[in-house]
């Protein structure tokens, strides 16, 4: 049960992309609980304004495409914070199927799914390592990341699996 590591999040602050709703939102929701300091990252200001009342946690409006803001983001969280946790959650479906995907869905899925989540790990884990701050980094994917690919949804969850095991070698030694 959750309750057996509550006090493992005691004075840890954890960044949650995505931390709006689904599973970003129960992540964000559960760390709070358990004594974790959270802050939500999220493009919708409303949703996370709401969405961190209801936590009891902060937010920080990102758009998770625009790596830009990414480093200007991460980088202001850094100067009054110490994150150590990251969970990337933020993630994006396009319903065209084979044959009919428009480009334009193609790029919101992989600029969402995959750019997004490696600059922020990127921009993260270099503050982590930086600061000598010990950490996590969660990266939500699915099982659509054993399925053969046939849609920009399945691509992006293939490059997060792979993507997930080449930050590990390269994160681990620190």
């Amino acid at each position: 049960p959750i309750k057996d590591f509550y006090g493992q999040f005691e004075g840890k602050t954890a960044l949650v992309t995505g931390g709006t709703g689904g599973i970003g939102y129960a992540i964000a929701k559960r760390l709070q609980e358990a004594g974790c300091s959270v802050i939500i990252l999220a493009r919708n200001e409303e949703k996370l304004k709401l969405a961190s009342e209801q936590i009891g946690c902060s937010y920080r409006v990102l758009d998770i495409t625009d790596v830009h803001d990414i480093k200007k983001v991460i980088l202001e969280i850094y100067q009054t914070e110490s994150p150590s946790i990251l969970v990337n959650s933020a993630g994006v479906m396009s319903k065209g199927r084979f044959g009919h995907v428009e480009v334009k869905d193609w790029d919101r899925v992989i600029n969402t799914n995959v750019r997004g989540l490696f600059f922020i790990t990127q921009e993260v884990s270099k503050m982590m390592i930086e600061r000598r701050i010990k950490g996590h980094i969660l990266n939500l994917s699915s099982s659509s990341a054993l399925r053969p690919c046939y849609s920009a949804y399945i691509v992006s969850k293939h490059l997060v699996r792979d993507l997930t095991q080449g930050f590990a070698k390269e994160l681990i030694k620190h």
